[in-house]
């Protein structure tokens, strides 16, 4: 099956190991750390995000494990789409299988990345919108109504069905995986796509430009 013009990620990710490609995929976003690497290889980046999230389609258990890098992930993503609307389709694959999983969903908790779908261009945050209910909760009104009434590009209206379609059924009446226990209420530092460094912490969903007391103080 094709998931989308990019290409199937089957062919060449059949033999791979789903939990290395993820974290190959994280560590390729996570490496675009300024504007001309985005430049540069912000598409590849994200084309190697996608092919992990495929291959661990509905893999809570592995997805678990990476949700220490949920926040960078989904910032890099947010940054990649204002900066390409015109890729959003690929933006959006990865956002509709990352948020199929409920730990890396409870990063649109953190208001800092809330406010940067709500900055994203209308028709980018339908398009993301359709990808999940929670998405499409936090999106402009005007937004929500493109994206209830199927005002979006073609490429994007068939994106959820694919996405959905390659993850595993559950079986009716079995238990979802637990959540994950609650992640140490300690600050992570990090970079912006276009090299900003900012901080956030996992248990308290905050995130700031300031560097914490707890990392040594103001180091703007």
């Amino acid at each position: 099956a094709e998931f989308s013009e990019r290409g199937d990620a089957g062919g060449a990710g059949q033999a791979r190991d789903p939990a290395r490609a993820l974290q190959e995929g994280i560590d390729a976003v996570s490496a675009i750390d300024d504007a001309a690497k985005m430049d540069s290889g912000g598409s590849a980046a994200l084309d190697k995000l996608r092919i992990g999230c495929i291959l661990c389609a509905g893999n809570e258990e592995v997805l678990q494990k990476e949700v220490d890098q949920a926040y960078k992930v989904f910032n890099f993503l947010l940054f990649y789409a204002k900066q390409k609307p015109d890729d959003v389709s690929g933006v959006a694959e990865v956002v509709n299988q990352l948020m199929a999983s409920p730990s890396w969903a409870a990063m649109f908790d953190f208001p800092a990345l809330r406010d940067s779908l709500r900055e994203l261009p209308e028709e980018t945050q339908a398009a993301l919108g359709l990808q999940h209910e929670k998405v499409l909760g936090l999106i402009d009104s005007k937004a929500q109504k493109r994206a209830v009434g199927g005002d979006v590009p073609e490429q994007i209206k068939s994106v959820a069905f694919q996405m959905q379609s390659i993850r595993p059924i559950r079986p009716a009446g079995a238990e979802p995986p637990p959540l994950p226990p609650p992640p140490p209420d300690k600050w992570k530092e990090a970079k912006t796509p276009d090299g900003h460094t900012y901080y956030y912490n996992l248990r308290t969903r905050e995130s700031t430009w300031e560097r914490p007391a707890s990392l040594g103080g103001p180091h703007i």
